[in-house]
């Protein structure tokens, strides 16, 4: 993997997680940085592997809390047995809602990739 700025996570089934962390400044901040690969990582039956931008973790409420990753990997541990949209749905709803009554102003961009049994 690579990961310009933002760090990923790999959830384990039985709830372990590895934290992937950015390997580059994020993109547009250095004119020629140059973004290294990190370790390569073979995903099995049973994972996720959850990359997002800041704009999840660093939402925030009305009395100025961020949603925080904490919050991002316990959802995804509640949710594990639901479909990869269903999930990403559901994240983005939790950020709207703890923002509330102000609106989530930062992109939230994600890619949750669910690894499913070969059938």
């Amino acid at each position: 993997y690579a990961a310009a700025g933002h760090d990923g996570y790999v959830l384990n089934r039985n709830g372990t997680v590895q934290h992937l962390q950015s390997t580059s400044v994020p993109l547009g901040v250095e004119e020629a940085a140059v973004v290294p690969c990190g370790e390569t990582i073979a995903l099995a039956p049973g994972q996720w592997l959850v990359l997002l931008t800041d704009g999840f973790p660093d939402a925030m409420a009305p009395d100025g809390k961020m949603f925080g990753c904490a919050r991002i990997l316990e959802f995804m541990h509640h949710n594990r047995s639901r479909s990869a949209r269903e999930v990403l749905d559901g994240l983005y709803g939790s950020i709207q809602d703890y923002c509330q009554p102000n609106s989530h102003h930062d992109d939230a961009t994600a890619v949750i990739l669910k690894v499913e049994a070969e059938s």
